[in-house]
């Protein structure tokens, strides 16, 4: 992981890679460090990626940000990666308005950001759960502000950002 490379011998190197990466990520280019070379990921994004999560369950690698494109897909903000290609979650988010953060838990994949719905269900503002087939409310809808993170800590999910409200819940920015 991206963690490791801070604990290997050749600290320089490795900074550089990780530079390289974050520097590729920012303006939609997702490269792939292997044997040694970066190379391209399935064309990349047509826009800023702004997470990453690697689900060792299903062997998926998650994208979200405010990209409409991952290779050949319309992706609208989220995308996952198979090894080879690019696939949407559905219809993913508003196009061009941020996804900034995902987590998993079980089979739901979890995103925060500015959207104002995912997939055009209702509920799903600033927050929302893709179920691997539809796009779904959190709890009992999303909230009026950004969500800025979304992390779980066994089976609690927590979100921070600059709303008041989470659902029908007053909840002050997290």
């Amino acid at each position: 992981g991206v963690a490791d490379y801070r604990n290997t011998l050749d600290f320089a190197r490795n900074e550089r890679m990780m530079r390289a990466l974050i520097t590729w990520v920012s303006v939609g280019v997702m490269p792939l460090f292997l044997h040694g070379q970066w190379s391209a990921l399935s064309g990349g994004m047509n826009h800023i990626i702004r997470a990453l999560h690697f689900d060792h369950a299903s062997g998926r690698l998650y994208a979200v940000g405010s990209f409409t494109t991952s290779g050949d897909s319309i992706t609208n903000g989220t995308a996952w990666w198979d090894g080879e290609f690019w696939h949407p979650l559905g219809q993913g988010c508003d196009p061009f308005v941020p996804v900034l953060s995902i987590d998993i838990w079980g089979d739901e994949v979890i995103v925060g950001g500015y959207f104002d719905a995912a997939g055009n269900v209702a509920g799903t503002a600033r927050i929302a759960a893709w179920t691997g087939s539809e796009w779904a409310a959190v709890g009992d809808g999303g909230t009026g502000g950004g969500v800025l993170r979304v992390a779980f800590m066994d089976s609690v999910l927590f979100a921070c950002g600059g709303f008041s409200t989470m659902g029908a819940t007053s909840a002050t920015n997290v």
